[in-house]
């Protein structure tokens, strides 16, 4: 069961950091694009709200590979 929560919880943290990636990526690229001004208020309300949310996800991988979930 250890090795799971290990092999998960580099899938979280794998998981968290490409998903930050390709949303702050495609905000940047949206908004340098010459998008409306609904996507310049669009993307950083997204980015505002789902990079704790993957940092949350991040932490929790962090800690099931560290074995604190026991």
């Amino acid at each position: 069961m250890n090795a799971i929560r290990k092999v998960l919880g580099v899938v979280w943290i794998l998981f968290s950091i490409l998903t930050a990636y390709y949303i702050v990526s495609t905000a940047i690229s949206e908004i340098g694009a010459g998008a409306p001004a609904d996507a310049s208020i669009f993307w950083p309300i997204i980015i505002f709200i789902f990079l704790p949310i993957l940092f949350g996800f991040a932490l929790f991988g962090y800690y099931s590979l560290k074995e604190e979930y026991n």
